[in-house]
């Protein structure tokens, strides 16, 4: 599968340190659906309280946790008390605490370009920060509220299962010996890949993406609780590199 790589030309990020910034958060070892919100979350575009008084959805918009202040993203993830409950089990709390965040953008820059982190640390504060907001929404829509231990240990289990599900093979045998080439300027390639867990009933699908250089541009894994057939396996791949590349903006 190739992508024309000019129809990003456009919304290219200036200088190289922000390119490098986007390209480490496409490549973190997290869900997709967890990097789609980070880069959902660094643009402010989520729907919080505050967002939405700002496009007149809504006229209150104190947060729901502490009835303290607006319920801005920075407030909702680090500032307020579920948050810092949260947050104190973190490893890395403590460096956190000594740095000033005016934003999701910055501690997502912090994570990224500053702090001298392990990859499971980075993706483990990134994934706190969207399991805040999924509790968040649990508890406006009836949930139970837990604790912020209790969010650590769910946020915590929820990342060993994924980190678990990465390190699966994702190639058929007759695929080992194929040599990758790469696509001519100004193309992408996305291989995908699709493997069948027979006694799970579940199926797994992979997705790289790199460029006529052969440099990794972004890749996900992901796995489906679903008696798939190889074949279905296969076209499942295929469709879901599709809508990465879609998603990633190429």
């Amino acid at each position: 599968m190739e992508l024309d790589k000019d129809a990003n030309n456009a919304s290219v990020s200036d200088g190289a340190d922000m390119r490098m910034f986007w390209r480490k958060l496409w490549k973190m070892q997290i869900p997709q659906k967890i990097r789609h919100f980070a880069w959902r979350a660094a643009r402010d575009i989520l729907p919080t309280k505050a967002n939405l008084r700002l496009r007149h959805v809504l006229m209150d918009d104190v947060c729901e946790e502490c009835g303290a202040t607006a319920e801005t993203f920075i407030h909702l993830f680090w500032e307020c008390q579920r948050a810092r409950e949260t947050w104190s089990s973190f490893k890395n709390f403590r460096v956190l605490v000594r740095t000033h965040f005016r934003s999701f953008m910055d501690f997502l820059w912090f994570v990224l370009m500053e702090a001298d982190w392990s990859n499971e640390d980075s993706a483990m504060a990134v994934s706190l920060v969207w399991t805040l907001w999924t509790h968040r929404n649990e508890v406006r829509h009836g949930g139970m509220r837990k604790n912020g231990r209790e969010l650590f240990l769910r946020c915590q289990h929820y990342m060993e299962e994924h980190w678990a599900a990465l390190i699966l093979p994702l190639k058929h045998p007759q695929s080992l010996d194929s040599k990758w080439s790469p696509p001519q300027l100004p193309f992408y390639k996305a291989n995908v890949d699709g493997v069948v867990f027979g006694k799970q009933k579940e199926a797994g699908v992979g997705v790289v993406i790199r460029d006529h250089e052969g440099n990794f541009i972004a890749g996900l894994s992901k796995k489906f609780k679903a008696p798939l057939g190889a074949t279905e396996v296969e076209a499942k791949a295929f469709e879901t590199g599709i809508s990465f590349a879609k998603e990633v903006g190429i």
